[in-house]
């Protein structure tokens, strides 16, 4: 539980006189208080200076301090206090001086408490004799900040990451809560162009947040400044009678001002403008779809989205995660306007009230970029000036702009700039999600979703029954899945199989219509999909609850899927085939592909571009309908439309689907697969009976081959019929291919 120490200046044998310079030490000492109500897990160290000169002369412990009886006196002082809160580490500090520490023979005691804190290392130091009150030292070490620093252009375009430390001499309570979130505010906001002045400036505020502060002593290093250096940096110690004169430097001053004599004058007409949008408050999912919908009552148009993230909070961490995203827009709007209604938006309609910068909101809107403009006024800079330095705005923006558009300061790809972030992004650092039913969202990409098949049909090609159209067998079946840990259950009516007879839709409504209700009544928070390519089997299974609708056809076989998906925002499996049931299986010639549509960003084999190209499209007349890109499920159907070679390349090249990019070359519209939640379904298809020669039933272990295949591969999710065998799979595949 703890390390004693004991050390002495030496002794001349048989000396007789006093040694002030004996110290008997404990090292860190684990120790829970009750702090303000609130237990606080600390570690202890304490210096108690004394005269152990015949202690070492006799070796005899009864003329020393013993640091057993002494850890053990800490140890009763804190069963003693364990129901009793303290006002303050102060206060506990001066309990433990005058109870423990001085109950010793020690001329005087140091003390020294740290405490857990999620941005830097934190340590209250106090030290004092009998008589006087003590001297108290707060040191705040290793506080990380990304800022503007530096001379140099690239440095004034990005962010860089510095490390503070602080020393405060006090004379009385403070808040290292407010101590730290002034320091990073400041610091994140800072556009200093040396260390030196940041470092002063951040003195200057340390005395302002803490008004018992006397002296102050703050360095603040460049971690990998310069090559084969840990880092490079200054330090600065100033009291406060030293700076009392000296005002603070507006952490947002800067002498730097982007050329802007590319886009001096905005014209007037139609500009594209990219938006950064966020939300960590409410129901987040709720105030991004009204801020889109508002952007569009002011005549803002949103043309394109992203999909959406969700990302811990990047400046000041103590509030909820966001979820992020960022818009691609068409407007007449001149930037200051813009900014205006964005504003407007913000606080008018959705309520925001800003208690500080960085802080919880539950919407936020940024122009990033505006045409290519640089444009630069008191209140607004574009681009960004923070854009480069944030994961939760590169990704998703770079989902809308081309692998070969420029950011218009460092004339650099923006898709380098996120090449070279994503280097020091965690995986986990962005959660993309899928919007589902009550506004929840489904987060995917750090583990394999599970979809179990729940066919309510008599005609199904693998497991078909007359069973299934009784309600009673379907749901033990749906407890089943639950009990097992399935993430969605995919309930379809009506069978897809090449070929197969289509039931009428009020058929497949009386089908899926009453499992459905059932389903919710008895499993809420069960994630449902319903299969169904008819727009209105899709708007009554969404009003009894449905979360995704799952469209093998991709729209093809009902013109108004589209438009519904957009009204109801739910989340939507984009599927790709050819024609319909019936003739799907004479369109699998690849080769015969119309030229010139569109841009490809890198070479493809027939099958995979031309499924590729074709899903492209039909996201971009899906965007054209309304309908979010973070709405959709990428599924490039696995036996429609395809020959048995074309499924094993399919799965075989997946990754080169998730990096799929095109540019509509009549529309100018671009399409990334970026991110995209990809979906695969070869469970018991007919490619694997010509394989192995098994009917579709016994095709376990050839569909566990193929769905460990596709996770290897990327698929978010895949959709099975043996649930309890292929959720092993997914769990085993995932230990092996993903970071789990």
């Amino acid at each position: 539980m703890f390390s004693a120490l004991v050390r002495s200046p030496g002794l001349k044998p048989f000396m007789r006189r006093v040694h002030t310079g004996d110290t008997v030490s404990i090292k860190n000492l684990r120790y829970c208080g009750l702090i303000n109500g609130r237990r606080m897990p600390l570690s202890l160290s304490t210096d108690l200076i004394t005269d152990f000169g015949q202690a070492s002369t006799d070796d005899d412990l009864r003329y020393s301090i013993n640091y057993a009886v002494l850890s053990r006196d800490l140890r009763s002082f804190e069963k003693k206090y364990s129901h009793n809160s303290f006002r303050s580490l102060l206060q506990l500090g001066e309990g433990i001086f005058n109870e423990v520490l001085f109950s010793t023979n020690c001329k005087r005691a140091t003390l020294t408490l740290t405490m857990d804190h999620p941005d830097c290392d934190v340590a209250v130091e106090m030290s004092r004799d009998k008589s006087d009150r003590p001297k108290i030292t707060l040191r705040l070490d290793n506080l990380g900040v990304d800022t503007i620093i530096g001379v140099f252009k690239e440095e004034r375009l990005a962010k860089q990451p510095v490390v503070l430390n602080l020393a405060l001499d006090l004379a009385g309570e403070f808040s290292v809560d407010s101590i730290v979130s002034s320091a990073k505010n400041y610091v994140s906001r800072s556009q200093f162009k040396t260390v030196e002045a940041l470092a002063l400036n951040v003195a200057k505020l340390a005395f302002q947040a803490a008004e018992n502060a006397r002296h102050c002593k703050v360095s603040v290093l460049k971690p990998k400044a310069i090559d084969e250096t840990d880092g490079v940096g200054v330090s600065v110690a100033r009291s406060r009678a030293d700076v009392q004169r000296q005002p603070l430097v507006d952490s947002q001053s800067s002498d730097y001002v982007p050329n802007l004599s590319k886009t001096a004058i905005v014209r007037d007409g139609k500009h594209t403008v990219y938006l950064a949008v966020g939300s960590n408050q409410g129901s987040q999912l709720t105030n991004i779809n009204i801020a889109l919908d508002e952007l569009a009552k002011r005549n803002i148009n949103v043309r394109a989205t992203s999909s959406l993230f969700r990302s811990a909070p990047m400046y000041y961490s103590n509030q909820p995660d966001f979820v992020n995203g960022c818009v691609k827009v068409e407007t007449e709007l001149r930037p200051q306007d813009l900014l205006k209604q964005i504003k407007e938006i913000e606080y008018e309609v959705l309520g925001r009230v800003k208690h500080f910068d960085n802080g919880p909101r539950p919407i936020d809107l940024d122009i990033i970029l505006y045409d290519e403009a640089i444009y630069n006024s008191a209140d607004l800079t574009i681009p960004h000036i923070s854009m480069l330095e944030r994961p939760f705005v590169l990704a998703p923006l770079c989902q809308l702009v081309p692998p070969d558009m420029l950011h218009p300061v460092t004339a650099e790809p923006i898709h380098s700039h996120w090449h070279q972030l994503r280097k020091t992004t965690r995986a986990d650092d962005l959660q993309p999600v899928i919007p589902i039913s009550g506004a929840r969202m489904l987060p995917y990409g750090s583990r394999t979703l599970l979809m179990s098949i729940l066919n309510v049909t008599p005609d199904s090609f693998s497991d078909g029954a007359a069973s299934n159209l009784e309600i009673g067998h379907t749901l033990s079946r749906v407890e089943r899945m639950a009990a097992a840990g399935v993430d969605i259950v995919d309930l379809g009516g009506c069978s897809t199989r090449p070929g197969s007879e289509q039931v009428s839709e009020a058929e497949e409504l009386d089908r899926v219509l009453p499992v459905l209700e059932q389903i919710r009544k008895q499993f809420p928070e069960l994630v449902v999909s319903v299969d169904t390519y008819r727009a209105e089997v899709a708007r009554a299974s969404v009003q009894l609850g449905a979360d995704i609708i799952n469209d093998v056809s991709g729209g093809l076989l009902d013109d108004k899927m589209y438009e519904f998906v957009a009204q109801s925002g739910v989340g939507y499996v984009l599927g790709h085939m050819r024609g319909n049931i019936a003739t799907m299986n004479a369109l699998s010639n690849y080769d015969e592909v119309a030229p010139g549509e569109v841009k490809q960003f890198s070479d493809y084999s027939p099958v995979m571009g031309g499924v590729c190209r074709e899903l492209g499209v039909a996201i971009e007349k899906m965007q054209e309908a309304g309908v979010r890109r973070w709405q959709v499920i990428i599924d490039p159907g696995l036996g429609f439309a395809k020959k048995t070679e074309h499924n094993l390349e399919l799965i075989r090249d997946l990754k080169k689907l998730a990096q799929y990019r095109q540019l509509s070359l009549e529309t100018g519209q671009y399409v990334s697969f970026d991110d995209v939640a990809l979906l695969m379904g070869p469970s018991r298809k007919q490619f694997i009976g010509g394989i192995t020669g098994k009917p579709p039933k016994d095709r376990v272990f050839g569909t566990a081959a193929a769905v460990s295949a596709c996770i290897a591969n990327g698929a978010d999710i895949v959709r099975v019929h043996d649930f309890e065998p292929m959720k092993d799979v997914a769990l085993v595949a995932d230990s092996i291919y993903r970071t789990l």
